[in-house]
């Protein structure tokens, strides 16, 4: 279903405000010299929520999904609704590992997305 569609059937020209989740799966990568994890986005859900309270959601009905190919047509269209972005939070796993760097032994860390929230709020004139 076309973006548009979604967002008219969400009634999305009333919303005042609305939160972006995105959900990421881990997939790992096994290579000669060591293995590794990369995030792979697995959905992205817009939802209507109370333009004094983000916390709060107006009703389960006014929410849908943005599919992958559809992400850079639907940040045009807020943008041209008048909507920016007033919040943004993300979760991380953190991922340690071991290396060998041709004769020298390498320990660190690398994080990977988890969740990422963000809150929009129409501007106002």
């Amino acid at each position: 279903m076309h973006i548009q569609d979604k967002m008219q059937m969400a009634h999305f020209s009333t919303w005042t405000a609305f939160k972006i989740e995105k959900k990421y799966a881990e997939q790992w990568g096994y290579y000669p010299s060591q293995s590794g994890c990369s995030a792979v986005l697995i959905s992205t859900v817009v939802t209507r929520v109370d333009d004094r309270d983000y916390t709060k959601t107006i009703s389960p009905e006014y929410q849908f999904t943005v599919e992958r190919h559809q992400e850079s047509l639907f940040y045009d269209l807020i943008r041209r609704n008048g909507f920016e972005n007033v919040s943004s939070e993300r979760s991380d796993n953190t991922h340690q590992y071991n290396a060998d760097d041709s004769g020298g032994y390498l320990r660190g860390e690398y994080k990977v997305p988890k969740c990422e929230t963000s809150i929009f709020k129409k501007k106002s004139n």
